[in-house]
Formats: structure tokens, sequence, C-alpha cells
């Protein structure tokens, strides 16, 4: 059976302070689903704020959470790291998204 997950790279959260967000490694997938936990949802849209944050004409550091929010929803195309990983239960084989 083939499993198709889309997935967002984990950010960096050492540093991250506005809301609450999983303990994950970074740079790992994420897969996006209706049973992530409140930490895990919170880690993603870190790094959907934070990734967003530095697309538009405003390329300040993010000062607080309503601003990173504010830029995030303002945002006319939503981009992130990340994509669809596939997964095949019989060959035990997993393609994971590349870069560019």
């Amino acid at each position: 059976m083939l499993i198709v997950n889309a997935v967002l790279e984990t950010p960096e959260t050492v540093d991250f302070s506005f809301w609450p967000v999983a303990d994950l490694p970074p740079y790992q997938f994420m897969a996006l689903s209706g049973s992530m936990s409140p930490l895990e949802v919170g880690s993603a849209l870190a790094m959907l704020a934070d990734y967003n944050s530095r697309a538009g004409d405003d390329d300040r550091p993010l000062r607080d959470a309503s601003e990173a929010i504010r830029r995030l929803l303002e945002t006319d195309k939503v981009i992130a790291p990340g994509g669809l990983r596939v997964h095949d239960t019989r060959t035990d084989v997993t393609i994971r998204p590349g870069c560019c």
C-alpha cells in the first residue's frame, strides 16, 4: 500500500517564544494531519510564520506573536519547506521531498 503524507520541515525552535511548540528535532519532516497534538500544530505554525515573514517586503525580525500571525495572514502566497512524502509499505521504501 502507498501512503502519501503532506509534510512540513520542523523548525529550529530554541529561540522561539511566541507560543508553545513541540520539542522536535529541527530539520525533520513532520506529517500534517488531524491527529497532530496542539504543540505540533504550534510548531507547524511557527515554521510557516517564520519562513513567510522573510518572504515579503517586510523582512524585519518578528517582534511578537500578533505580528507573526498578521504577516502570515497578509502573505499572498504561503510557502514552506516540505512537500509530499510517499511510503510503500510493501517494500518499506520512502521517498522524501527534496530541495529545489
